[in-house]
């Protein structure tokens, strides 16, 4: 399919579509798509596919949108799996405690999966780091009770608000405290490769600009910072994610976009099909 989403924000968040692979740009043609649309996600292939942004959802690639009129209110779709019976993940920030819906029905019918005892937002942006696993929909990660951690929750263990969860200290230090760094890091976004969940990106801000950091083991050990100080000073890198077709990790933002090669050897890469004046990496 040529058929491709994008959110922009321009006073509120608008939705856009591509019918060319990205060479013309126009919104869908349906009336009321007022409201947050920062995280799209979408799922099968062809003219069929279902995307959902904020809280509506299209089931004909885009083209038309419609409330999903069981979401909770105040809920909006956050984070994805991307094989088996696709799950849909809903967040709200309320009452200083954050609370998750999961739908495993393309959005028809929602169940409140996991209630946190502190909130997921970082101080820059309302939404902290967020992703589901790719296929195990019992797996979410969210930031940690600090804003340099990411908590890994088992949704298959105890009721919604005592699910057990594991801490993933990024920068390392004592009781994931940066070490030699200052605490005004914060996590802003995860990115999971779909054919490898082992493999986690995380993109960092501070006023020294953003950094990215990977672990190949699930984050159990040491992450690896990549390059120090990648981007120009003062980018503003909003956007992270990682391709299930080819594993490159791709991070976007006011200066441009960034592209790194997976960790794996990969026949065909976002490199080979587009050009580039610089990278973070190779493969090694």
């Amino acid at each position: 399919t040529n058929v491709l989403m994008a959110s922009v924000q321009a006073n509120n968040s608008r939705l856009l579509r591509s019918t060319d692979n990205g060479a013309t740009w126009s919104e869908p043609a349906t009336a009321d798509m007022g409201g947050s649309h920062t995280i799209i996600k979408g799922s099968g292939t062809g003219a069929s596919t279902t995307w959902f942004a904020g809280r509506r959802k299209s089931t004909d690639n885009g083209a038309t949108w419609a409330v999903m009129a069981n979401l909770p209110t105040g809920y909006v779709v956050c984070a994805t799996t991307f094989s088996g019976t696709q799950n849909i993940f809903a967040y709200n920030l309320a009452g200083g405690v954050d609370t998750f819906y999961r739908s495993s029905d393309q959005g028809a019918t929602w169940t409140l999966v996991l209630t946190m005892p502190y909130n997921n937002k970082i101080s820059s942006m309302r939404f902290g780091p967020l992703a589901a696993h790719p296929s195990d929909p019992d797996i979410l990660f969210t930031k940690g009770p600090n804003d340099w951690t990411i908590r890994r929750w088992d949704l298959s263990s105890g009721a919604h608000n005592t699910r057990p969860w594991v801490n993933l200290s990024v920068f390392g230090g004592s009781n994931g405290v940066p070490g030699g760094y200052p605490v005004t890091f914060e996590i802003k976004m995860i990115a999971i490769d779909p054919r490898y969940p082992l493999i986690l990106h995380a993109l960092t801000s501070n006023g020294g600009g953003p950094r990215l950091y990977r672990t190949t083991d699930g984050g159990a050990t040491a992450w690896e910072e990549l390059g120090g100080d990648v981007f120009p000073m003062g980018c503003n890198a909003n956007a992270l994610a990682t391709s299930p077709f080819t594993g490159d990790t791709i991070v976007g933002g006011s200066n441009g976009t960034f592209v790194l090669h997976p960790t794996y050897a990969q026949a065909g890469t976002i490199f080979g099909a587009l050009p580039y004046d610089s990278y973070l990496g190779e493969a090694a």
